[in-house]
């Protein structure tokens, strides 16, 4: 996965880092029509995939999916207590 930091993002979503890694891997999603790593359904149609390869991969996004979910409860939980 080609990580993104404020240095590769452009001025206009440069405003805080995080949200700009997100935006700029959310478009790259919209334009590839795919997660990152993960093959096309063209490209495992064409030449198949392990499926011990697969799930490695899958559990990868898995993990990563969870740790953003974490970092945004983490922050949810700090606008709550800054509300009080």
């Amino acid at each position: 996965m080609q990580y993104v930091s404020a240095h590769t993002v452009p001025k206009k979503h440069n405003s805080c880092p995080r949200r700009a890694a997100i935006v700029l891997f959310g478009d790259n999603i919209k334009a590839r029509h795919h997660l990152p790593e993960v093959p096309t359904t063209a490209e495992v149609a064409k030449a198949g995939i392990a499926v011990g390869e697969m799930n490695a991969l899958l559990l990868k996004k898995v993990e990563e999916l969870t740790l953003h979910v974490i970092e945004l409860s983490k922050e949810l939980d700090k606008v709550k207590s800054s509300k009080n």
